[in-house]
């Protein structure tokens, strides 16, 4: 009988972490002739289970997106939205399917993502206390907010192993008695290294105003800005694969843009001398290796471009991401390479100026952000150490 390699992730970024993670265990096992003794399933809180999927790995639990876009504490009405679908019923139905997996012949559980979903995992160690449990905290950093004591206990006792996803949060781990490693952050193993760069004569500077419903508020502040810049810019938005065509082209309608061809692969908008490309989510690695800066109001795709070294601006949006909490949650993260504008729209527009023309301000700034959010590779490491130290006992 073969065992189960059971995946559990959070939402939807840590649901490509998830998958990543999966794909690199299999892979080294396929190396090592010890594939067929393994299977995969895989669950997520509050995603769809696409990127499962993809990669061609069975799935027990997709909880879907709330209404919320999963920040149900960032505002009142997210939190109602949540109450309304039945969202807070999810963790429930989520402990009852991972109890019933205990049954199963489990041979290790990783969880990714934060304390919460680690405490729902536990009741599938009541049949199985020999299983061990891999934790990867990717929503808590200790630049933001260190993990309680509390947290910290439930994490020493029912976890095997922690791959935090910073140096400074791993030390704290250590201090505590916590068995934690730092092998680098799985976010920036998302990225395709060797996607290819936008030929341009102009530099390049990317603009990304989320992935929920409230991108298209974000997009039109964003818009604001662009045409009081007076240097040529190669404005690169990437259109989240959730965000609908029809409605973005009426955000830029709405803002006094014109586009020169709506059905090209990469739509062009333009206003006075400014032209906007809008390209789709797919060639977001693109965007990221080519920018020399972000203007960021998202989550995931700002932290990675961070961590390429490249500054970001960001500003209080429209929605439960791009809250004045969340920008200052991100300032803390990032470090200095993320820097956050309180004075919309003027305090932007000077820090767009500023960083278009000092290359070594932004090399400065974007040394930080390397620093902050940590290594490649960490994805490829962390499935060799389990494979060798968790799955051949």
């Amino acid at each position: 009988m073969k065992k189960n390699i059971c995946v559990i992730a959070n939402g939807y970024a840590e649901e490509m972490m998830a998958s990543k993670l999966m794909s690199e265990i299999r892979k080294e096992l396929q190396t090592q002739n010890k594939l067929e003794k393994f299977q995969f399933v895989g669950g997520s809180l509050v995603s769809s289970g696409r990127w499962y999927e993809e990669e061609q790995f069975a799935t027990f639990f997709k909880g879907g997106m709330t209404p919320s876009g999963g920040f149900p504490t960032r505002s009142f009405s997210g939190f109602l939205a949540d109450l309304g679908a039945g969202a807070f019923l999810t963790p429930f139905k989520f402990k009852s399917m991972i109890k019933d997996w205990s049954k199963y012949n489990l041979d290790i559980i990783i969880v990714v993502g934060d304390f919460l979903l680690m405490t729902l995992t536990i009741p599938a160690l009541k049949n199985n206390k020999n299983i061990p449990m891999v934790f990867i905290p990717t929503a808590k950093s200790d630049y933001i907010q260190a993990h309680f004591k509390i947290e910290k206990k439930f994490i020493k006792k029912y976890t095997t192993i922690s791959f935090p996803r910073d140096q400074i949060t791993t030390d704290d781990f250590s201090e505590f008695g916590i068995n934690a490693q730092y092998h680098g952050n799985l976010m920036q193993d998302l990225l395709d290294p060797k996607a290819p760069i936008i030929t341009s004569k102009e530099p390049v500077v990317a603009l990304l105003p989320g992935s929920r419903d409230e991108s298209y508020g974000n997009l039109e502040m964003i818009l604001s800005l662009l045409p009081s810049i007076k240097a040529p810019i190669h404005w690169a938005f990437v259109q989240a694969g959730s965000l609908k065509k029809e409605t973005v082209g009426e955000v830029f309608s709405h803002k006094g843009w014109t586009c020169v061809d709506l059905e090209a692969d990469i739509p062009i908008w333009e206003k006075n001398s400014q032209k906007v490309y809008c390209y789709p989510n797919t060639m977001f690695d693109t965007i990221a290796l080519s920018c020399i800066f972000g203007i960021s109001l998202a989550g995931t795709a700002g932290e990675q471009i961070a961590g390429l070294g490249k500054p970001i601006i960001g500003f209080k949006g429209t929605g439960p991401q791009s809250t004045n909490r969340r920008m200052e949650d991100n300032a803390k993260l990032l470090g200095k390479s993320f820097i956050y504008i309180e004075n919309y729209p003027n305090g932007a527009i000077m820090e767009i100026e500023k960083l278009i023309n000092n290359s070594q301000e932004r090399d400065r700034l974007g040394a930080i952000g390397i620093s902050h959010m940590g290594k490649v590779g960490a994805t490829r490491s962390i499935a060799q150490y389990i494979i060798n130290n968790l799955l051949s006992k």
